[in-house]
């Protein structure tokens, strides 16, 4: 092909026609422009048919992201509920100077401070970041991502925060208040996934024990108050997660 125009070129110049072999020149230059110009439209479309398809990649990775994180507020909720519950139970007990079931009450005592992080699946929204391709996502759906991450570290925040009240605030007088013999067999409790409300006659010293070792901590039940203060925090927190969650996941899906 290129021979061919070639030859036309210089049997124009033998036949002294020179306007016509400068129209020719010219026609031909903007053949290879246009050429050119149809090759970087083509690449254009397939770059951006690939980055395309490494968005579609994406989301769907949040949508799995989000479903875990879904079963993890779940998982958090259980935990939260359950320290409650705890906490109210042993200020009753404090109250009163009795309880109704020394195994139970050991067990709540425990539970009290029973204390979780949740496990946030955040890898794929991590490597759109670090990797850039954030910019390959639909802006209102990048918004919105965004915006439920930012959601997502004020709730670690708090999860720290009531870890702080848990672990600082009450657990050592748990910890230094239950008897080595308690700790064991709540353990045993736990692991077997047996009921704390059928106890061997041993324990009952220890809940007993337990019972006034707690009384004597003057700030025991300022701590307890702090952790229920803390799981009514959690509560606001996991309803608003999940419906930021809900609203993202149907976003993505339409």
């Amino acid at each position: 092909m290129i021979k061919f125009f070639r030859n036309i070129r210089r049997r124009l110049l033998r036949e002294n026609r020179f306007t016509r072999y400068l129209i020719y020149a010219i026609g031909e230059i903007i053949l290879v422009v246009i050429g050119i110009l149809i090759a970087v439209q083509l690449n254009n479309w397939n770059q951006s048919d690939k980055e395309e398809k490494l968005a579609n990649q994406y989301l769907k990775n949040i949508q799995f992201d989000l479903n875990q994180d879904l079963e993890s507020l779940e998982r958090v909720e259980t935990l939260v509920n359950d320290r409650r519950r705890a906490a109210t139970s042993i200020l009753n007990s404090l109250d009163s100077n009795d309880y109704k079931n020394p195994g139970v009450f050991l067990f709540q005592v425990d539970n009290a401070g029973r204390y979780g992080i949740p496990q946030r699946a955040r890898a794929t929204y991590e490597d759109l970041i670090a990797t850039g391709n954030i910019q390959f996502i639909p802006k209102s759906t990048r918004e919105k991502v965004t915006a439920y991450y930012r959601l997502d570290d004020v709730m670690q925040s708090n999860q720290e925060l009531q870890k702080v009240r848990v672990f600082d605030r009450y657990l050592p007088y748990a910890v230094s208040a239950m008897p080595l013999g308690a700790q064991r067999w709540i353990y045993i409790i736990q692991d077997t996934n047996a009921d704390p409300s059928k106890y061997p006659d041993s324990i009952v010293p220890f809940a007993e024990q337990t019972l006034r070792a707690l009384k004597n901590e003057s700030e025991v039940k300022d701590a307890l108050k702090a952790v229920i203060r803390g799981t009514w925090s959690e509560d606001r927190l996991i309803i608003r997660h999940r419906e930021e969650i809900n609203k993202l996941l149907q976003h993505l899906k339409t």
